[in-house]
């Protein structure tokens, strides 16, 4: 009897599964006739030694998970209807779409190559996400083709340490939708490196986006953020706003592009930006544009630093401005530019600055407090002060803080804290050193040389000791200073990672009050 052919082999086995069921595939090629109708995973033994051939789209609208292996289409690969699909190490060759998902549909995709095959595609997104229930998550993917990504009415799709090229068209395009990018790579546009309109709400954090043929970030009648990463050579502008957008540039680096950032009837706020090496002008207001610049470098070569026509405002505060020529400033047909002082940089507070902050505060939440939470207080007061400065004070204060945790992050203290509060968790330890370091320097480095002078003066009627406020002083006084609500870009971008390992030996919670005598007053009276 002559051998199956392996497509009728994948077929049946699909026919014959039942919803949950996996199906493992061999090395080799195997050709998909039927639409994915159950709920099931096909797993191969990698994406170079497993090849499915698609016959046809393959359509479904059923859970499904595809794991170490290839998919070849001759147009669109995977159309995902209502259902989530899941994809790990999976690489997808398709002339139409890789994915298209909508309908309320999902794709999770995890270390997959989605790409167009040289010998050309159709004019189709290599990921297309429609409709406001849908939705796609990409991590440590590659899109490669000649067009990237595709959001539209209301679909979202966030991206984490990808790379995307796109040929002819913009590596990432939102109409009415969100797209959030985080650690990714953008290079080689066709056209705009990111393209949103209509509403899209578009966020970039710690981004690279260079070699765009059209300007780098483009918006009309969008949102679009960008924090910390790089804009840099574009063949044109770096941003461009149009049509009433909103754009919120925050330590980023735009250099060898034409204009910075052109403002055309929209709204711009700038922080901490850096513009250098460009062939016009670092930033440009025009149409009744305003532009608001609070700290950062502009650096405009032989145009101006600030430019505004045409009913256009700029104003900057703390910036600094340069051209050859010495007069960074052009202003002219009803165009307005106000250049003011900042105020002088401050040194990075250390740590004995940090401590003297948490002492102020104290002290000031000790002479008006009237009831209330006074570890709140606290906690609540160093935000105040914190939003008043930078964001380099804002994150060295965090860094602190977090460094802090890391050298009492001790078995022994976690005892102690077991003992004062009548049992801690692992969030709950995070809170009692939050706790600690918020009752200042000297309480802090005596618990370290001794744990049990934690409870120094203290007894149960005080209890909880725990402060989980401590713990987001940094990000909330950033939120407050930027008027951001996205907490994501201060984690992702700003925060300092501090590596903490639990040291000592972990206490029995059998014998652990024999061992503190001295903490007696927290339990006797259970």
């Amino acid at each position: 009897m002559p051998p199956r052919k392996k497509e009728a082999l994948l077929d049946e086995a699909l026919e014959r599964a039942r919803d949950g069921a996996e199906i493992r595939l061999p090395a080799g090629e195997h050709r998909l006739t039927r639409d994915l109708t159950k709920a099931v995973s096909i797993a191969g033994v990698g994406a170079r030694a497993t090849r499915i051939v698609l016959d046809g789209r393959a359509a479904t609208s059923h859970a499904l998970s595809l794991k170490d292996l290839a998919l070849v289409a001759e147009e669109t690969a995977l159309e995902v209807v209502g259902s989530a699909i899941s994809l790990e190490r999976v690489n997808i060759t398709a002339r139409g779409s890789a994915l298209f998902v909508h309908g309320g549909g999902a794709a999770s995709a995890w270390d997959v190559r989605l790409e167009t095959p040289r010998s050309g595609g159709l004019e189709l997104p290599l990921v297309e996400v429609r409709d406001e229930q849908s939705r796609v998550s990409l991590t440590r993917a590659v899109v490669r083709g000649r067009l990237g990504i595709f959001a539209h009415e209301g679909g979202r799709v966030r991206a984490d340490e990808c790379r995307l090229r796109a040929a002819q068209g913009p590596c990432v395009r939102a109409h009415r939708a969100k797209v959030e990018l985080e650690r990714c790579t953008l290079e080689g546009s066709g056209a705009a490196g990111v393209y949103a309109r209509a509403r899209a709400r578009v966020f970039l954090r710690a981004c690279a986006l260079r070699g765009s043929a059209f300007a780098q970030v483009e918006a009309h009648d969008a949102f679009v953020r960008v924090v910390g990463g790089s804009i840099t050579g574009g063949a044109d502008d770096g941003v461009d706003a149009h049509e009433g957008s909103r754009i919120e540039l925050e330590s980023v680096r735009l250099q060898d592009n034409d204009i910075g950032v052109r403002v055309i009837a929209s709204r711009a706020r700038l922080r901490d930006v850096v513009v250098a090496g460009g062939r016009g002008a670092a930033v440009v207001a025009e149409q009744s544009a305003l532009v608001e610049i609070v700290a950062g470098e502009l650096d405009a070569g032989d145009a101006a630093a600030l430019e505004a026509f045409d009913g256009g405002v700029i104003r900057a505060t703390g910036v600094r401005c340069r051209n050859r020529d010495g007069e960074p400033v052009f202003a002219y047909d009803h165009g307005v530019v106000e250049v003011h002082p900042g105020v002088p940089a401050r040194p990075v507070p250390d740590a004995d600055a940090c401590w003297e902050m948490i002492e102020a505060a104290r002290s000031h939440v000790a002479q008006r407090r009237r009831g209330g939470d006074p570890d709140a207080a606290i906690a609540k007061r160093l935000v105040e002060v914190l939003a008043a400065t930078d964001i380099a004070t804002i994150v060295a204060f965090d860094h602190f803080v977090w460094e802090r945790m890391a050298e009492a992050y001790r078995w022994d203290l976690w005892a102690v804290a077991y003992l004062m509060n009548g049992g801690c968790s692992d969030d709950g330890f995070d809170y009692f050193i939050g706790w600690l370091v918020g009752q200042g320097r000297e309480r802090f480095t005596a618990a370290l040389r001794d744990p049990e002078r934690a409870a120094e003066g203290l007894g149960p009627e005080q209890e909880p000791f725990s402060n989980e406020d401590v713990l987001g002083i940094g990000v909330n006084a950033y939120r407050r200073l930027t008027g951001s609500d996205q907490v994501n870009d201060f984690y992702a971008v700003h925060r300092r990672r501090v590596r903490r390992k639990l040291v000592g030996k972990p206490f029995d919670e059998e014998t652990v009050m024999a061992e503190h005598p001295a903490l007696a007053r927290f339990w006797a009276g259970d």
